[in-house]
């Protein structure tokens, strides 16, 4: 038997040796840890990056949890320089395995963490096979953990096909679930539409949920002359503000109070900008975007809060509130159950909080038609086909032209069409080659839409399409599978390229794109970088015309944080329009609904008047928050 160990250990280390250190060591918890997370999928590293540096970022507070990404293969050596230049070497754990396997989920500790992130990879070639695969990463975890530990396992996931979110929840069979799906496709092209419409709120929503960004300098720190600011103070004490949920009625301190007067209070009193409320309704967690006439029951709720910093929830429950400020204590919102009775056909008992889920969700053809401006019968390719916009047999004239067309192109065309909306911008989709037959299919009952055949990097096909009449320039990135071998930046050459001619064409059209690396914003400016503060503080971001990538990481890790918050990017962009007629008139039932955003300008009475003056007129006297 002696004679016999040598040889056996000699193959022990030959078969060692075939496999990495991190396809053999565990996670090993301390006594009493339940708060890991395990994030997986094939995201590349940058994705990983920014997630990461907005999970451990101070504004969370302390958060000794640790991260173990699983992934099927090594670590690079970029990414493990990065986790040991910012300290995350002791907090983050990276293990090489299969989620498939038993024995590497057994090796994450999965059954005892809080929460599995599963990233996708945003420049797939095959976006339904990377769903699939994510979808089915997410629910052999789901079914090991409860094989584990008998409970449900809460998952955050990313699709980059919205299609494929209705097959993820309905394969849970209605089990109860805090499972958060965000749809790359759908968030990225509804939120450069809703750019055209409000130019810079791709800026707006990436500053708001983005923690990890520069901090005020010193210089700057307690000034109240802004008269000589050059336009990067007031950038970067701008984009100092966050968006918060926190507490709110503790003790009944707003009972009977509407929403819009005590947002004004707490403006008036703290400076804080309460513009979201969460309700618990059917057993769901619902976000309003300012629900100003609806009166705070004797319950306990959540807001959502624009400020610099966390606030105090105990300072913002005690202050004194004015006698003169009206409470309506008689008003008492209906159960559930009673409205449940009372609209017996709206929604059955059994399945009231399945049917609002689902209700909200919809994405029929009814639901369609009744909220989007849409043509009764489809309308051929041929006829809304031109060749110059000038020579149209209808007038086309502040219009958005689109460069290029993406699959999902109809989740771009949703939000300019909302029935929201007083006018329904012309939309002139130019492309190099023939729109096929699938895309226009999908958008072929959307009113004003046209195709023209052409290419972005041609000033005379731009003429063409008008230009120099044009609201905006959308130009949509060629998809290109990206291993992490190419460079990212040249993912962008094509966009970069149409962009410089666009720019040369109408140097005061306003142009909106998508760049996959932050580090190529530099090629876009003309003032050029400040390379202390990063992409954020560049003109071309400023002013809204670039669309990071990056930014659905760290919406991925502010949703992990704060579940409401997929919901109020949604209601940013889409308002009311995703929600069934049926779903709206049960929200009224009890006062509720949920506020568009809009671009305004600024009333001629309010000029050389305070930013707290315009808002308590806005929230007291037109229920609008500014």
């Amino acid at each position: 038997i002696l004679s016999l160990l040598p040889k056996q250990y000699e193959d022990l280390h030959r078969l060692s040796s075939l496999t990495s250190k991190f396809a053999r060591i565990s996670y090993k918890r301390g006594r009493g840890d339940d708060k890991h997370i395990v994030i997986m999928g094939s995201a590349l590293d940058p994705a990983f990056k920014t997630f990461l540096g907005e999970l451990y970022h101070s504004d969370h507070g302390i958060n000794d949890r640790h991260a173990i990404i699983m992934r099927s293969k090594i670590p690079s050596e970029d990414l493990s320089i990065w986790l040991r230049q910012n300290n995350l070497a002791s907090k983050v754990l990276y293990l090489e395995g299969n989620a498939l396997h038993k024995r590497d989920l057994k090796r994450c500790a999965a059954e005892h963490c809080t929460c599995v992130v599963i990233l996708a990879n945003k420049y797939s070639n095959d976006p339904v096979q990377e769903d699939y695969q994510n979808i089915l990463l997410a629910f052999a975890i789901k079914r090991y953990v409860r094989a584990k530990n008998a409970r449900e396992i809460r998952v955050c996931l990313q699709l980059i096909k919205p299609e494929h979110r209705e097959i993820y929840f309905s394969a849970l069979h209605n089990v109860p679930h805090r499972d958060q799906v965000l749809c790359v496709e759908e968030i990225k092209l509804q939120l450069l539409a809703k750019t055209c419409l409000c130019p810079g709120i791709n800026t707006l929503v990436s500053c708001l949920i983005t923690s990890n960004k520069p901090g005020l300098p010193k210089i700057l720190e307690g000034r109240t002359d802004f008269s000589k600011n050059d336009w990067t103070d007031d950038y970067l004490m701008g984009i100092q503000n966050e968006i918060y949920r926190i507490p709110l009625n503790i003790n009944g301190h707003f009972t009977g109070i509407t929403f819009g007067t005590v947002s004004n209070l707490l403006y008036k009193e703290f400076g804080v900008n309460l513009f979201a409320l969460e309700v618990k309704i059917m057993s769901r967690s619902k976000v309003f975007l300012n629900p100003s006439n609806y009166i705070i029951q004797a319950r306990k709720y959540y807001g959502y809060v624009i400020t610099e910093n966390l606030p105090d929830v105990g300072l913002l429950h005690q202050f004194h509130i004015p006698s003169t400020v009206m409470r309506d204590v008689s008003f008492t919102e209906p159960s559930d159950r009673i409205l449940a009775s009372k609209k017996g056909q709206l929604f059955s008992d059994k399945t009231l909080g399945t049917t609002m889920d689902e209700e909200e969700n919809m994405d029929n053809f009814e639901n369609i038609m009744k909220s989007f401006y849409m043509n009764a019968k489809p309308q051929s390719l041929q006829s809304c086909t031109i060749a110059n916009v000038e020579k149209f047999s209808y007038k086309i004239e502040n219009h958005i032209i689109v460069c290029g067309f993406v699959p999902g192109i109809r989740h771009f065309l949703l939000p300019l069409r909302a029935k929201s909306l007083k006018q329904k911008r012309p939309v002139v989709i130019m492309t190099a080659e023939r729109l096929p037959a699938e895309i226009w299919e999908q958008i072929n009952r959307f009113q004003r839409i046209y195709v023209m055949q052409g290419s972005a990097l041609k000033p005379q096909d731009l003429e063409k399409a008008g230009i120099h009449k044009a609201i905006a320039v959308v130009i949509l990135s060629r998809k290109r599978e990206n291993d992490g071998t190419e460079s990212e930046g040249m993912y962008d050459a094509d966009t970069i390229f149409q962009y410089k001619t666009v720019r040369h064409t109408n140097p005061k059209v306003r142009i909106i794109t998508e760049l996959a690396s932050q580090n190529t914003i530099r090629y876009l400016t003309t003032s050029g970088s400040q390379p202390e503060y990063g992409y954020l503080v560049t003109e071309p971001f400023a002013a809204g015309e670039i669309y990071i990538s990056a930014m659905l990481d760290t919406l991925m890790c502010q949703a992990f944080y704060n579940p409401g918050i997929s919901n109020i990017l949604r209601n940013f962009i889409m308002g009311n329009s995703n929600l069934s007629t049926r779903v709206k008139t049960y929200y009224q039932e009890i006062n509720l609904h949920s506020s568009n955003l809009f671009l305004i300008n600024i009333p001629e009475s309010f000029h050389d008047k305070t930013y707290g003056k315009m808002y308590e007129d806005f929230t007291m006297e037109k229920g609008r928050i500014p």
